[in-house]
C-alpha cells in the first residue's frame, strides 16, 4: 500500500462486514467502539446501523473534553474515547459504564 489511508480503504468493507457478522452471531448486550475520531463515525454508524453524527455526546469530563455517544436498537451501541487519549483515566471508564446502564435501562 501507498498509504495508510490507501490500507484502510482496502480493508474497510470486510472489516465492517466482519464485525457485523461477529455480533450477530455472538449477540453481545453491548458494543463499545473504542475511538471518538470523527473519522470513525462513518464506520462505527455502518456497523450499529446507526448515525453517531446525529447523536449529542453525553459529557463525562468537560475539562478534558471526554465524552460518550450512546445508542440504544436492539443492542446498546457506544462509542468513546480510546485508552490512549489524552485525560482518559479509569475514572472516565466508570463514569462510562454508569451511562451505558442508565441508556440500557431506559431504551
Amino acid at each position: 500500500m501507498k498509504s495508510r489511508q490507501d490500507y484502510k480503504e482496502s480493508i474497510q468493507d470486510l472489516r465492517r462486514d466482519k464485525l457485523k457478522g461477529l455480533i450477530a452471531k455472538e449477540e453481545p448486550e453491548f458494543v463499545i467502539f473504542y475511538s471518538s475520531n470523527k473519522e470513525y463515525y462513518n464506520y462505527w454508524s455502518a456497523i450499529s446501523e446507526t448515525n453517531f453524527k446525529e447523536i449529542d455526546p453525553i459529557i463525562i469530563n468537560e475539562k478534558n473534553n471526554l465524552k460518550v455517544k450512546i445508542a440504544k436498537k436492539q443492542k446498546t451501541f457506544a462509542v468513546i474515547h480510546h485508552p490512549t487519549a489524552f485525560g482518559v483515566r479509569n475514572r472516565y471508564y466508570k463514569e462510562v459504564a454508569k451511562e451505558i446502564k442508565t441508556v440500557a435501562n431506559n431504551g
